[in-house]
């Protein structure tokens, strides 16, 4: 990870630090990045069920909690992504969601590929369903 701190400093009205972001800024969460090939040479299902248990721990938390309507279980993920891991990942995400809180919606990051080819038909016919 990288050691410079990214901060509020610098924002436009902003003349202290109000936040700092994690120090871990990657995509590893859906495995190891070979930047040589430019891919992810597997997908790290552990830690992508990891992902899903935190998910879980939210939606049980707060699914009675009358401020909050949805979830989006992941902050965008980038286009190197691989698409079928992450709709994977997002029907998983889905089915807990509306198993623990049947009327939240369930918001999903287009991974940068906002193409029919990407997201046509995807989770066609589920009910409160988004696409950012």
């Amino acid at each position: 990870g990288s050691t410079v701190a990214e901060t509020s400093v610098g924002m436009v009205g902003v003349e202290s630090v109000t936040f700092e972001h994690w120090p871990r800024r990657d995509a590893g969460w859906m495995g190891a990045w070979d930047r040589r090939t430019g891919k992810y040479p597997e997908v790290d299902w552990a830690n992508v069920n990891a992902t899903l248990e935190v998910v879980a721990a939210i939606v049980d938390r707060y699914a009675a909690h009358p401020a909050v309507m949805g979830l989006e279980p992941v902050n965008e993920p980038w286009n190197w992504t691989p698409l079928d891991a992450l709709k994977r990942f997002y029907w998983r995400g889905y089915k807990i969601v509306k198993a623990r809180a049947p009327t939240w919606r369930f918001v999903m990051h287009d991974a940068f590929r906002f193409t029919a080819d990407a997201w046509g038909g995807f989770m066609a016919g589920c009910p409160d369903i988004a696409l950012d």
